[in-house]
């Protein structure tokens, strides 16, 4: 509120801490203080969160699908080659909605890989100096385990929390059972030119068996479903004699 262009256009609409929150969200939806355009790709969700946060604060939203080419995500971002220079890139990036992995890169630039310092970012659009410092010396760690809790507390609870907000339609998920491992590349492409990527994680963990249902003892599980299938089994026979 103390914002001078933000406690003019509240003034204009009579809007103050005073007013509730149903009014807050009536000019919202007659008046917006200004509409914001959402730009989404088939299949992926809008979060009730957002659009409500927005229309708590008197903003509108436009949520638009777009196509994975022609639209304005593609033509005004992506293929200018100068997405790196935009905050919030990782939200303009194509995403495959078959490839969970496209959901948690991390772009990553180091003094050591490219100069001048600060060339490129960390997580697409964070540029993080505790960041850094994990990913170079994370390999030199017998216990990696405390880089991988306080990397996993930055990303999700400060600095893109967004990312963890909501999923697609497709069954994606951001899953903390992987192998470990590391790998650092510099990649091309429509998004900019040398871009160096650094990540950890790899492929998804597997069970030799399956893992009993916590709560329920696997043998009891099958004795009793076993059991039920006998019983219900025997009551069909019953019936047809």
């Amino acid at each position: 509120l103390a914002d001078p262009y933000y406690a003019s256009q509240l003034s204009a609409r009579q809007l103050s801490l005073a007013n509730s929150t149903a009014e807050w969200n009536a000019v919202a939806a007659s008046n917006p203080i200004r509409t914001y355009v959402y730009l989404s790709y088939p299949l992926q969700v809008t979060t009730s969160f957002i659009t409500e946060a927005l229309e708590n604060l008197g903003f509108g939203i436009d949520v638009r699908e777009d196509c994975d080419v022609a639209g304005e995500l593609w033509t005004k971002f992506v293929s200018t080659g100068r997405a790196v220079l935009y905050d919030m890139v990782s939200y303009v990036f194509l995403m495959n909605p078959l490839d969970p992995s496209q959901y948690g890169p991390v772009w990553y630039n180091s003094w050591a890989a490219r100069l001048p310092n600060g060339w490129g970012y960390n997580y697409a659009h964070l540029r993080n100096a505790t960041v850094d410092s994990i990913f170079g010396n994370i390999e030199f760690l017998i216990d990696k385990q405390g880089s991988y809790n306080e990397l996993a507390d930055i990303l999700i609870n400060k600095e893109v929390p967004a990312i963890y907000e909501s999923q697609g339609n497709m069954g994606m998920c951001l899953n903390s059972g992987f192998h470990y491992a590391s790998w650092a590349k510099e990649v091309g492409g429509p998004a900019g030119p040398g871009i160096a990527i650094s990540g950890i994680g790899g492929s998804r963990s597997t069970a030799s068996t399956i893992p009993p249902i916590p709560g329920f003892p696997t043998t009891v599980l099958l004795i009793t479903i076993g059991g039920s299938v006998i019983g219900i089994i025997y009551i069909i026979q019953r019936k047809r004699k």
